[in-house]
């Protein structure tokens, strides 16, 4: 298994067959708390975060470590359970907190609607989140309210390779929109897939355990291997090495990478 989009603390461990190309919040979240703080010199943040998801629950304790790190005040810590509708009184009691941000760690469906009723509530301090806001549909849910969501970013459409213009522009072309993270992270997974393969040297009349064992031992062997993520290695703990990562903003209903205030 390649996981292509999976950043919770954990993945690769859960067997020997399983391999990660997505970096890990682990690694998004540092540069985008320290980031964040100069941008907005921040001081005094709000915690929202969704309590009954594993991989929501991780992204909130690695920004809790990240936030203390950066001596960055955390005013009030609120929990939430996906699921739900109506997130006036988490808001309330966060507004009421008078944070310079609020941080989220959220899945995409409960970012868009907790960035929707925060406008309608009069609050206008930015949002930072975790991964599960980094998607097209939080968006396209969002609308006008989504501006200024500020979030770590394995992928941005502007990232400067050659791999990655082919592959936007091929995308763009056949699907009439702009690619979101998602598209360039498994596309990456397919090349890395397709690669070991290669690697393999298999010739068709192998059992399937033979198959198996030459292709994980093959993806063992990624190294330094071009993507439109950039260059990424798999490690000895199956896990992606991706150099670079990026912190985007939403400007103009679209994600853009955050390199200076704005």
């Amino acid at each position: 298994m390649v996981a292509v989009s999976n950043p919770a603390k954990g993945i690769p461990e859960i067997g020997p067959t399983v391999f990660r190309i997505s970096a890990p919040e682990a690694a998004q979240i540092p540069k985008e708390i320290a980031t964040a703080k100069k941008v907005l010199h921040l001081e005094r943040v709000v915690v929202l975060y969704d309590n009954a998801d594993d991989s929501t629950v991780s992204g909130y304790r690695t920004f809790a470590g990240e936030l203390e790190k950066n001596g960055i005040r955390v005013a009030d810590t609120i929990t939430f359970a996906r699921g739900g509708s109506d997130f006036s009184e988490p808001l309330a009691r966060a507004k009421a907190a008078t944070p310079q941000a609020i941080v989220v760690s959220a899945l995409a469906r409960e970012g868009a609607l907790l960035l929707t009723q925060a406008r309608g509530l009069g609050i206008s301090v930015p949002f930072i989140g975790g991964n599960g806001l980094n998607d097209a549909s939080v968006l396209a849910g969002a609308g006008a309210a989504a501006e200024g969501l500020i979030v770590g970013a394995a992928w941005v459409p502007g990232a400067p390779s050659a791999a990655n213009l082919k592959f936007y522009n091929a995308y763009k072309d056949t699907y009439k929109r702009e690619p979101n993270q998602l598209a360039a992270q498994a596309y990456a997974g397919a090349q890395v897939v397709a690669e070991a393969i290669r690697r393999a040297g298999l010739a068709g009349g192998e059992g399937i355990r033979t198959q198996r064992t030459r292709i994980t031992e093959a993806l063992k062997t990624i190294k330094n291997f071009q993507t439109p993520l950039g260059r990424i290695s798999i490690t000895s703990a199956r896990d992606v090495d991706q150099p670079r990562t990026y912190v985007a903003v939403v400007r103009g209903g679209r994600f853009v990478e955050l390199n200076a205030p704005w």
